[in-house]
């Protein structure tokens, strides 16, 4: 018993001497905005993905206070590129291959909550998964646990935090990190973006999987514990409306097809348009280079009011006031070629 307690006690120094071997740099960058997050339970880890361009992740600590200093150790089970640190609860961190390992220490003083951000290394799903992956996808043999897929122009999202007690290929890690972690993630909690639209998951009528009451966050179990087959992972998947800059293109291209609808008829006219006289195709296109030149105009004017907007945006209205214009006088300019052809 004593060689036994003796050995555990040599891995877990060996593993905190590794953590603070390895410790990296803190950054500011993946700060967790814990105002969110209103969680009871000791250990959250949280997922904000408010921001679909920068997904943040970290914990939420409320730890018992203790009547001396006493170290804890939690075991992630996916990579970080970057994380902060708390001076209050002096916390540590390091990040490998397959895992993100945080240290902090409870003391008499520690009566508050305390948060740790995160940057999490969401894997790329594999090429046969698309956008919905099925239960059975969920199984794979792959050492990966988080998965934030996106499609359809970045709008559909899904979500995916693979339990590591109920993934197969997890077992060695389970067994590794209980002999260096002392300290289980009690719960998970997922922020969605305030416009998200819930899309169901394949094979069922369900945007959340496992079901958790609805709100700004979402709150899960924080460990599976249940047989293969209850659920395996925690799952959202949902849309997004258009953002500034899909906006922009669509409003865009909308005026570039009204915008080009006249000077394309009037080249429609030059080509293929079957007019009793000349005469006719001449007033036919007198018509539609007014109408040309009402358009020119109102895009010029587009262009300089949007330019305080978005200069996106005045640069499209400007372009599509040159490109109409453009085909509206190269019309004129056929005809009048076609005229002098036939006056020789």
């Amino acid at each position: 018993m004593v060689g036994l307690r003796s050995t555990r006690w040599a891995l877990s120094a060996f593993g905190l001497s590794l953590l603070t071997a390895c410790q990296q740099r803190p950054v500011q960058s993946p700060g967790l905005d814990s105002r969110i997050f209103h969680s009871d339970a000791p250990v959250t880890l949280c997922f904000d993905l408010r921001d679909d361009r920068h997904p943040v992740a970290g914990l939420l600590l409320q730890p018992p206070p203790s009547p001396r200093p006493v170290a804890h150790t939690v075991a992630l089970p996916f990579h970080s590129t970057a994380a902060t640190t708390n001076d209050d609860i002096y916390s540590r961190w390091g990040s490998y291959a397959d895992s993100t390992l945080i240290t902090f220490t409870s003391s008499p003083s520690t009566t508050s909550r305390y948060s740790i951000g995160l940057n999490p290394a969401f894997a790329p799903a594999p090429d046969d998964w698309g956008d919905d992956p099925s239960a059975d996808d969920l199984y794979r043999t792959d050492s990966s646990v988080i998965f934030l897929t996106a499609s359809n122009n970045h709008n559909l999202h899904h979500f995916i935090y693979k339990y590591p007690d109920m993934d197969p290929a997890r077992k060695g890690w389970l067994a590794a990190m209980s002999t260096v972690a002392d300290t289980a993630v009690d719960r998970i909690a997922v922020a969605l973006p305030s416009k998200a639209h819930g899309i169901p998951i394949r094979y069922t009528d369900r945007s959340v999987i496992p079901d958790a009451p609805s709100g700004p966050v979402r709150f899960f179990p924080g460990r599976a514990g249940g047989p293969k087959g209850a659920t395996p992972a925690v799952q959202l998947r949902y849309e997004l409306p258009p953002n500034k800059a899909q906006e922009i293109l669509l409003e865009e291209a909308g005026k570039l097809i009204g915008a080009l609808l006249p000077p394309g008829f009037a080249l429609f006219l030059l080509f293929f348009g079957n007019l009793d006289s000349r005469a006719k195709r001449v007033r036919w296109l007198l018509i539609l280079c007014f109408v040309q030149l009402g358009i020119f105009a109102l895009f010029i004017y587009l262009a300089s009011s949007a330019w305080t907007e978005s200069g996106a945006k005045a640069v499209g209205d400007l372009a599509i006031a040159i490109v109409s214009g453009t085909l509206a006088a190269y019309a004129v300019w056929q005809e009048k070629r076609t005229r002098d052809h036939a006056a020789t």
